[in-house]
């Protein structure tokens, strides 16, 4: 990864971040990162609690400074260049509007610090409150609307600025779900319009799917897997990020076969081949694995010849009918889709046929 490869808008190399406490004990919050957003991406970093996502946004918003390791935006090193210069707004969790302004003045702050023209001020704050619905509002105090039109100022006032890039530090998370979608929604339509370099923080998968291009999953500060939404979800890179998206049920097995592009495993009660494209490169025939399958790809059905199980608990979840069943000496969820009346075709105590869908299994190493 090149410094001065002018195809990234935003290149971190190797960076690293540690804090070091008052009795001179150090915490990696940020372990050997490198990432590259290209111009007019929309990249989320995605991750738990405590992964190192929000330290590394910070530090490309120049908040926070690298202990070792380089920022470069448009090609040029700005790991010492101040904030206030970097031209990359960061709109925040909890808005940081403020209070004692208007709509207007809050978005108007920035080119007022950039002592612009009256006549542009206007212009641009009225374009801004036009591209995020805020038509009409430019009186009213933060305190007068509610949380979704308070993200949309927020955002008003980083597009105003006219900026390459923006970045967001979990900004939807004080909504309520049903003002996160409309608020997300909004957000992306903004950035597409603009063409504008996009840096999303998030802990919400669903978010993180339907928002970016491509998605960077992190964990104890490192970056686990790069890829695409579709990427993702479909082709996990180990057990964590196959369970941080989308809760996936684990297996354990043993592989008893390899033969050219198939892969023979032994859950115990039943053995399922599948391509070997689906497995951690280069298992071998005796090695201890692990099986990933989510929820959604385990269809439950009347008994047949393949695998069976026990239903131990059998729920309305809205669109489908979210099962809990007892196979082998393993609990395994299964989300059901309601075809008519929504009430769920097994009971509890029921044993049910199960089939997993071939190619949303992962097969890793046992402690992958």
């Amino acid at each position: 990864m090149s410094a001065s490869d002018t195809a990234s808008y935003l290149l971190l190399d190797h960076v690293r971040k540690v804090y070091v406490g008052k009795r001179r004990s150090s915490v990696v919050a940020v372990d050997d990162v490198s990432l590259e957003v290209r111009r007019g991406e929309f990249v989320t970093l995605l991750g738990p609690s405590g992964c190192g996502k929000t330290t590394t946004l910070r530090m490309i918003a120049g908040f926070v400074r690298p202990t070792s390791g380089r920022v470069y935006m448009k090609g040029s090193d700005v790991t010492d260049v101040a904030a206030h210069r970097r031209d990359c707004p960061l709109v925040f969790q909890d808005y940081a509007l403020f209070p004692h302004l208007t709509v207007f003045e809050n978005i108007a702050y920035g080119l007022r610090a950039r002592r612009a023209s009256r006549q542009q001020i206007h212009h641009d704050v009225a374009v801004a409150c036009q591209m995020v619905n805020l038509i009409g509002l430019e009186d009213r105090h933060p305190r007068q609307l509610p949380g979704g039109q308070q993200q949309r100022v927020a955002l008003a006032r980083a597009l105003d600025l006219k900026p390459e890039i923006i970045l967001f530090d979990e900004p939807l998370s004080n909504l309520d779900a049903k003002l996160r979608i409309q608020t997300r929604t909004e957000i992306r339509r903004v950035q597409k319009l603009l063409g504008i370099t996009a840096l999303y923080v998030t802990h919400d998968q669903t978010e993180a799917m339907s928002l970016s291009d491509r998605i960077i999953i992190m964990h104890r500060g490192r970056v686990i897997q790069t890829g695409t939404p579709e990427e993702i979800y479909h082709r996990p890179a180990t057990p964590f990020v196959s369970d941080f998206i989308g809760n996936a049920n684990f297996l354990d097995g043993e592989v008893e076969h390899v033969s050219g592009t198939m892969v023979q495993v032994n859950l115990g009660t039943a053995s399922i081949r599948l391509p070997a494209d689906q497995c951690e490169p280069g298992i071998e025939p005796g090695e201890d694995v692990v099986i990933a399958v989510k929820p959604e790809a385990v269809s439950v059905g009347p008994v047949g010849d393949g695998m069976t199980g026990q239903v131990d608990y059998a729920g309305f979840v809205g669109p489908a009918t979210e099962y809990r069943i007892l196979f082998g000496d393993t609990f395994l969820t299964a989300l059901q889709p309601h075809f008519h009346s929504g009430v769920a075709a097994f009971a509890v105590g029921d044993t049910v046929g199960l089939h997993f869908q071939d190619d949303a299994i992962r097969v890793y190493r046992l402690g992958a």
